[in-house]
């Protein structure tokens, strides 16, 4: 996940005032849905036409901020937010600093199997139910706890025979289970 950049003087901005006062609120929120959708996509600062249309960018509110220079046009007509380089990664530097974070995560859960692989000379390998050995078990408690509640008996259900487990296990006139 990326982040993007608020500066905390943006609100009074001189483009952001420069913005038609009816224009504003809605401009400048197109403006950080951009910036938003840059840093999803990786794009460095790229509108393509599918992105505008997704952050909902009516062209009055494109043309309102390429105007006040927080959107610039190309010569191909493609929309980028001005300076997005300026302020926030580029896709380069993204996939580097995730690469690096991954290979710290695997340096670490490497290391870390091979703390846990460790064996006193005394402790000797054991061996699961399923076959599977393990250098070492987990620490379980030796207490069991009962059920909750009782589980009925043949008996209960009025049926000699039938289990309350089974399909069309029926309780006898007259008697109830609680919670049901």
């Amino acid at each position: 996940m990326t982040w993007g950049r608020v500066d905390d003087g943006h609100y009074d901005h001189q483009k952001v005032l420069a913005l038609p006062r009816r224009l504003r609120n809605a401009a400048d929120g197109l403006y950080w849905r951009a910036i938003s959708r840059c840093n999803r996509t990786l794009s460095d600062g790229l509108l393509s036409a599918g992105d505008l249309e997704l952050v909902d960018a009516e062209p009055e509110l494109v043309e309102a901020l390429i105007e006040v220079g927080l959107f610039d046009r190309d010569r191909r007509g493609r929309v980028w937010v001005h300076d997005f380089l300026d302020f926030n990664k580029s896709k380069e530097e993204v996939l580097e600093e995730r690469e690096k974070k991954a290979a710290a995560g695997r340096a670490g859960g490497l290391a870390s199997g091979r703390a846990r692989t460790k064996r006193t000379p005394n402790q000797k390998p054991t061996t699961r139910r399923n076959g599977a050995s393990s250098k070492r078990e987990a620490p379980a408690s030796s207490v069991v706890e009962p059920p909750s509640r009782p589980v009925p008996s043949e008996d209960s259900l009025g049926v000699p025979g039938l289990r309350p487990t089974e399909p069309g296990a029926r309780l006898a006139a007259g008697t109830t289970r609680k919670g049901r």
